[in-house]
């Protein structure tokens, strides 16, 4: 993958939590908060149409093949 795409959906990724969570940080520290809602009981509406294209964003870079499969 080619580095201006990884950057890009890394971008997507923070831009996405940041409207789900309503706060800034990077990547790694809003998918620490959004676990850490989860775990407490306190996920924020919509977390689970994030999380669903969040996997499905990942497996379009690293397994294209399985969403075909498990549309």
């Amino acid at each position: 993958m080619s580095r201006a795409l990884t950057l890009a959906l890394v971008q997507l990724e923070v831009e996405l939590l940041a409207a789900l969570l309503g706060q800034e940080a990077p990547l790694e520290e809003l998918l620490r908060t959004l676990a850490a809602r989860i775990r407490d009981g306190q996920a924020p509406p919509g977390t689970l149409a994030f999380l669903k294209a969040h996997v499905a964003r990942k497996l379009r870079v690293a397994s294209p093949k399985y969403l075909e499969r498990y549309p």
